[in-house]
């Protein structure tokens, strides 16, 4: 992480430094500008998602599938460089680095024995916190009296943490002990495509709001350990879902 880090910091310290240089021209009536700011957010994450899980050599495997998610409220930091125009078209063109974190969204579902339908045997349930750090580039298409549609993208990595296992019978089963499902962190690649508006409140703070399509990549838990007097173990494989969905945001801005 700290190596993905550094490269995206790098991108936008050598835009700065190309734009600020002494010998970079800028055009008419353009200005460069450093701008930092905060933002929280709220995601919704698609909710189905399956995972088969194998328990013994020539059975077809456990089904695990999550049907809800509850949570995830996100917040963080950004750091950038701007162009200004003297313009109403193209008005402002950033590029940042966004860090994010995202609190745990708990995703809960039911499992099926051997896949079959009528054998759902378990609810389940699962946590995912998700951290972030994205390149995100941006530009304001329009000023109508401070008020600037823009659209966004970005592209950085994503921390997706998988914790907190657990499940119950339904009714008229049996508790089994569990698989015990561990905690496990994956480190994946991650992208944002958004658009929003923009508010310019004076010279140096604006506001915004921003919808965003969000996809950080694929959050795993560890493999399950034994759980029966035989030793059968379940498969090397833990459970796994995509970490995709849309992001609502507000957002604050100071540009020096």
């Amino acid at each position: 992480m700290k190596r993905c880090l550094l490269v995206l910091s790098m991108l936008i310290f050598s835009a700065a430094a190309f734009a600020t240089s002494k010998d970079t021209v800028l055009p008419a009536g353009t200005t460069g500008h450093w701008f930092e700011g905060v933002h929280a957010a709220k995601q919704f994450y698609n909710t189905d998602a399956t995972s088969n899980v194998n328990m013994v050599p020539g059975y077809a495997p456990d089904q695990y599938n999550t049907s809800k998610a509850d949570g995830g409220w996100g917040g963080g930091l950004f750091v950038g460089y701007a162009l200004q125009r003297k313009s109403n078209w193209f008005p402002w063109l950033g590029l940042s680095v966004d860090y994010q974190y995202i609190s745990p969204t708990k995703f809960s579902g039911d499992m099926l024995v051997n896949s079959l339908p009528q054998a759902k045997n378990f609810n389940i349930s699962y946590n995912v916190q998700t951290s972030d750090i994205l390149a995100i580039f941006k530009v304001d298409i329009y000023d109508w009296h401070g008020l600037r549609p823009f659209v966004l993208e970005g592209a950085g990595v994503a921390i997706n943490s998988a914790s907190s296992y657990q499940e119950s019978p339904t009714a008229g089963n049996s508790a089994r002990t569990s698989p015990g499902f561990g905690s496990n962190s994956t480190t994946t690649f991650a992208y944002e495509l958004g658009l929003g508006l923009d508010y310019v409140v004076s010279t140096h703070w604006a506001l915004s709001a921003t919808y965003a399509y969000l996809n950080n990549g694929v959050a795993k838990t560890s493999a399950g350990t034994a759980y029966n007097g035989a030793g059968i173990a379940h498969s090397v494989e833990g459970l796994s879902r995509t970490m995709q969905g849309q992001q609502v945001e507000l957002g604050a801005r100071y540009q020096f």
